[in-house]
């Protein structure tokens, strides 16, 4: 599995975190360190004594472990299409994940708003661009120093991202295009159709949820199911008359209004 590390510009990254990155089962584990100083064995974290990471002639006690693993989240209500699951480490070194955009899905706000809000970085973030999706099809970037990543194990390559976490991120969301009429008659009903797209493509492995909100009109599917990257559903103008305008929206249950059009009644 490769991994992703921002570049060298220190704004965008985790500051004092050694952190080491492995492949454990269908997970990835994320640990933080610390200098271990066998002069104190008491300074060894329960669970974690006796786990330790070796970087040159330094070897390093574990604070906290995290593990993402895609089957354990799949039970959190965050989980869902179109994921950006931050992990951020807490003053007392512990790691945790919350996914950005449930926790902004009324905001918007983008990352570096919330992580402003927050007070802290994360040191990594998994985008997961399905809820189906498992670990292989996770995309990780790590927000530390590369002499602050220790790499365990076999199975994991970090590779340099040349830009911010911004850049990633865009770089990993997929987008959406709705096609179907401009106008429906009064009373009357069109079909619509939403394409999902991912790198350029149409994407064909996504099966997920849509969701379709209007601001006139009746629906009677509000979420209709993707067969191979394409979802399409129908929009009656009950009690609507000639003339009125309205707009309906397609996206994900924590990423709305991915795509949309504007709609008059005839």
């Amino acid at each position: 599995m490769q991994i992703q590390k921002t570049s060298t510009n220190v704004h965008y990254q985790s500051p004092e975190v050694k952190l080491a990155v492995e492949l454990v089962g269908d997970g990835i584990e994320f640990s933080t360190l610390y200098v271990l100083d066998e002069s104190n064995p008491s300074e060894d974290y329960v669970p974690y004594a006796g786990k330790r990471f070796v970087q040159g002639d330094v070897e390093y006690g574990v604070t906290h472990c995290y593990r993402f693993d895609c089957s354990d989240l799949q039970a959190n209500n965050q989980w869902g299409d179109v994921a950006s699951w931050h992990i951020y480490k807490t003053p007392t070194d512990t790691l945790f994940a919350e996914n950005l955009h449930a926790e902004t899905i009324a905001t918007k706000a983008s990352s570096a708003q919330y992580s402003s809000s927050l007070g802290r970085l994360p040191v990594a973030v998994a985008f997961v661009p399905w809820a189906s999706s498992g670990i292989s099809d996770v995309q990780f970037l790590l927000n530390v120093a590369e002499s602050s990543v220790i790499v365990a194990g076999s199975g994991i390559t970090v590779t340099n991202f040349n830009g911010s976490p911004a850049q990633w991120r865009a770089s990993q969301m997929p987008s959406m295009a709705m096609t179907g009429p401009t106008s429906v008659a009064a009373d009357g009903s069109g079909q619509f159709s939403v394409s999902v797209y991912r790198g350029g493509s149409l994407a064909t492995d996504c099966d997920s949820e849509v969701c379709i909100e209007t601001t006139g009109g009746y629906l009677p599917l509000q979420r209709v199911r993707c067969q191979a990257g394409v979802a399409t559903f129908k929009l009656h103008a009950n009690h609507m008359t000639a003339g009125d305008a309205f707009k309906v929206k397609a996206g994900f249950r924590n990423y709305s209004g991915m795509a949309s059009k504007s709609l008059t009644v005839s």
